[in-house]
């Protein structure tokens, strides 16, 4: 007896729907309604957040491989649309974030995924450049940095970036300097640690020759 709107285009659906029918030969059907779903194998951004949101749900919340998958896709995705688990994307990543460390709160991925969000959050708050609110959201930034476990290959290289860039922030250029490079090194893909590695070194005069 329901009725909903259903389109094929961006804010219409921003949350699964579920639907019943029973068809002619009495048997009972169920209809799904999935936001930016287009086929049966996810290719998409929204469609692979869909899927990590259902394969959420469905593991109850105890998967932690599978939430942060979904947090990680959320702070890619960066969409300011609201739904029913937050006002955006940031805000569900960061929340997906916490419940992931509370299912495993050594697991380093993790981690690195809240502290991530913890500083997106902040970077994007109004007052983020008067002086005394930008020192106390730096200093829980850091304490989100030095809570991720320390690891191997690329995610310790992420891990080295952050704590990096929160370093040069703290005007601790040679700290940020070794750890950038060190970050390069393992993993030298990371555009990020090549970017704060330039940074360190315009920010010190420091030029290679």
């Amino acid at each position: 007896g329901g009725h909903a709107k259903t389109a094929n285009y961006a804010g219409v659906t921003v949350e699964c729907r579920t639907g019943w029918f029973t068809t002619p030969a009495a048997f009972r059907v169920e209809l799904l309604d999935l936001p930016g779903i287009y086929g049966l194998t996810a290719r998409t951004l929204d469609e692979r957040i869909e899927r990590a949101s259902k394969a959420m749900r469905d593991t109850q919340f105890q998967d932690v491989s599978v939430i942060i998958e979904l947090a990680r896709l959320q702070l890619v995705r960066d969409n300011k649309v609201a739904d029913s688990d937050g006002a955006n994307d940031l805000l569900r990543g960061k929340k997906n974030s916490q419940r992931a460390v509370a299912v495993d709160d050594k697991n380093p991925q993790a981690r690195l995924l809240l502290a991530l969000a913890v500083a997106q959050s902040f970077r994007k708050l109004p007052g983020s450049d008067e002086s005394q609110i930008r020192g106390a959201r730096l200093k829980l930034v850091e304490l989100s940095a030095a809570s991720i476990p320390k690891s191997e290959g690329a995610l310790e290289a992420a891990r080295k970036t952050l704590v990096g860039f929160v370093a040069l922030e703290n005007g601790d250029r040679a700290t940020a300097k070794a750890l950038f490079e060190s970050a390069t090194r393992e993993t030298p893909e990371l555009a990020a640690a090549w970017a704060g590695l330039g940074d360190a070194l315009r920010s010190a005069k420091d030029y290679p020759r």
